[in-house]
């Protein structure tokens, strides 16, 4: 983090990544805590094909496989364009 010293400006630099990061790992944990929480439908057999569901922590789990690793490329993406932005209109 900046100092109490730092300029003015690097100051309110952090801000904008604190805010989106924020926002990014809010939506991911709020879509694995969905998933968490489904429930088996009675009579419903447990696991993948055959015609049977995915549910609770292992859908949770699952969808952690294909959720993060694009949620970390958003991640950095957005980093870098708040970066890029901020450092243009400095010039």
């Amino acid at each position: 983090m900046t100092s109490p010293t730092a300029p003015r400006h690097a100051r309110l630099a952090v801000w904008p990544h604190v805010v989106w990061a924020g926002l990014v790992v809010t939506v991911v944990v709020a879509v694995l805590l969905a998933a968490a929480s489904t429930t088996q439908p009675d009579g419903q057999c447990t696991g993948i094909g055959w015609g049977c569901t995915v549910s609770g922590g292992d859908l949770a789990a699952l969808l952690a496989v294909f959720l993060v690793p694009p949620a970390v490329i958003v991640l950095l993406v957005g980093h870098l364009t708040i970066w890029a932005v901020q450092r243009w209109r400095r010039r």
